[in-house]
């Protein structure tokens, strides 16, 4: 801290200076007024001098005390508090082992503002590094956990945790069993899979090891090649509806888009493309995809056909919505979703025939988060949202592309959500409830 001797002292010499630096003014501008003036008006002023004395020093001393005010004032409402910001803003993010030590806030209220903020950050500063650790320590202890398990790995493994969730495969497994993935819940016994094992993790956790059949050709001690494994997930309980109060960075989502044959959905316009895309709120599962064309019973516009280049000619062939969606909607289960201008895709499903989807489950919208953040009257765009987050551009205006580019801003969208207070899944999906854009009718 500034020490008080020091603070005495430029206190002292910043009053001081301002002081005498109006009276130099003062005396400056009456000299030059002097030299100016007529000698007969000059010997006025000098008889008149004598009975003027009382009241120039009491003016002086009047216009002494004033600048000594706002001097102090300035001082103590701006410059002195700005020093103990610097001399303290060092203690705290470079010094301080305590992670509750703020900044005193005092000062004018901009100083008081910039203190506050500093504060805010400071605190997501010793967040970030105690989560960091957490997570170092907890990452270090599962995988210590599932090395022991590498040796084997030329067979197709899945390891689950205690609720059932698939939180690791590899490569192997995928390849003959494409329904696996993150986080979703699969009867590895109807698959042929035996449990190997049980894996007791540190903190007391039960995970079990499954192995399938060995793969043709391939030696004990190769590996099966790459895995795909999600230690956040093992924590997870239950299905989303039971997600409400935990934080959106550890919950699974599958963010999904669909093109049409035109923007009308109540005129009749119909889905002809769906894609969709496995996240967790830190990172997208860009090997969990799904996307299909569908036959729509009428051909798209050519305005939609120039937007997404899917023509007529490449539709005719291909199954309609009804025998694909039990098939989509089995890839959406079990996770929360996500879409960018959900009431779009909600009134395509809707108007659709022999389709339906559970709207009570929770869902989430791109859209209207980025709306909550920047403002209704930002550019809201899902390419402008990417481009904010200098995200590529995957494909554009295709459904499997936009889904990955939704997961992808929904991801970027976290951070700035918890600095306004939305951590939890219930808190972002009031926001979304609540907000006009949920209203948009198509």
């Amino acid at each position: 801290m500034i020490k008080t001797s020091r603070l005495t002292l430029r206190h002292f010499g910043f009053v001081s200076t301002v002081t005498l630096a109006s009276w130099a003014i003062g005396f400056m501008s009456l000299y030059l007024a002097f030299r100016v003036t007529e000698p007969a008006q000059k010997k006025l002023v000098l008889e008149l001098l004598p009975t003027w004395v009382p009241f120039l020093l009491f003016g002086a001393a009047c216009l002494t005390l004033l600048m000594h005010l706002i001097a102090s004032h300035i001082f103590n409402q701006y410059i002195k508090p700005l020093h103990q910001l610097v001399e303290e803003t060092h203690w705290i993010y470079q010094t301080s082992p305590n992670p509750d030590q703020k900044i005193k806030i005092e000062g004018a209220e901009a100083v008081q503002l910039l203190a506050a903020t500093i504060n805010d950050y400071s605190a997501e500063h010793h967040e970030l590094i105690r989560t960091g650790f957490e997570n170092q320590t907890d990452l270090a202890a599962e995988e210590s956990c599932l090395l022991k398990a590498l040796f084997e790995f030329a067979k197709a493994a899945v390891v689950t945790s205690e609720d059932g969730r698939i939180i690791l495969y590899n490569q192997l497994a995928k390849d003959q069993f494409p329904e696996l993935g993150l986080g979703r819940k699969v009867d590895l016994e109807a698959l042929k899979f035996t449990t190997h094992r049980d894996l007791a993790c540190p903190d007391g956790r039960q995970w079990a090891w499954w192995l399938g059949g060995q793969i043709e050709g391939t030696k004990e001690q190769s590996p099966g090649g790459d895995l795909f494994f999600s230690p956040i997930l093992s924590k997870l309980q239950g299905g989303p509806q039971d997600w409400g109060t935990r934080d959106l960075r550890d919950l699974l989502y599958t963010a999904f888009d669909f093109e049409s044959t035109g923007l009308n959905p109540s005129g009749g316009d119909e889905i002809i493309e769906l894609g969709a895309v496995r996240s967790t709120g830190r990172k997208v599962l860009f090997t969990e995809c799904f996307q299909t064309l569908v036959k729509p019973s009428k051909k798209p516009s050519q305005s939609s056909s120039q937007i997404h280049g899917i023509m007529w000619e490449s539709l005719i062939d291909q199954p309609k919505t009804p025998h694909i969606w039990p098939e989509f909607c089995q890839f959406l289960d079990g996770s929360v979703l996500l879409t960018h201008n959900g009431s779009f895709d909600q009134a395509l499903i809707e108007n659709g025939q022999d389709i339906s989807l559970d709207f009570s489950r929770p869902w989430l919208d791109t859209l209207i988060l980025g709306a909550y953040i920047f403002g209704d009257q930002a550019e809201l765009s899902l390419e402008a949202l990417g481009q904010r987050f200098g995200l590529d551009d995957l494909n554009r205006h295709r459904a499997l592309g936009d889904a990955k580019l939704t997961a992808l801003v929904f991801v970027k969208l976290l951070e700035p959500l918890r600095k306004k207070g939305i951590v939890s899944l219930n808190q972002a999906v009031e926001v979304c409830k609540n907000h006009p854009f949920c209203q948009l009718t198509y």
